[in-house]
């Protein structure tokens, strides 16, 4: 696994350094990566992600979102007891209750 991702968009492929990509997502068409608020196909399945980006600190947050916690900027403790990660650029993601400890642990222990 190299530091890079061969995103698509607009017909075009562009070279994504892997320590700049916010998220993974799955979406109707497939799996596409959130990097400096775009996103980018790519040709992988989201578990694939998981498992080859996992040393790079990606980790998943929701069944459909795979995140870098190196762009979490903070997280939300709902009243209703629910989590909401939000990243360095902004953006707002739910985090699964069935994830929140080892995101927890993850933040805690290797950053």
């Amino acid at each position: 696994v190299s530091g890079v991702v061969i995103g698509k968009k607009d017909d075009r492929e562009y070279v994504l350094p892997l320590n700049e990509i916010e998220c993974f997502e799955s979406s109707d068409t497939g799996t596409v990566v959130r990097y400096q608020s775009s996103e980018y196909k790519v040709r992988f399945k989201l578990f694939e992600a998981e498992s080859m980006y996992e040393g790079y600190g990606f980790r998943r947050i929701y069944k459909g979102v795979i995140i870098n916690c190196n762009h979490i900027n903070y997280i939300e403790v709902e009243f209703s007891g629910n989590y909401t990660v939000v990243t360095k650029s902004g953006e707002k993601s739910t985090i699964s209750r069935r994830y929140v400890s080892s995101i927890k642990k993850f933040i805690r222990e290797e950053m």
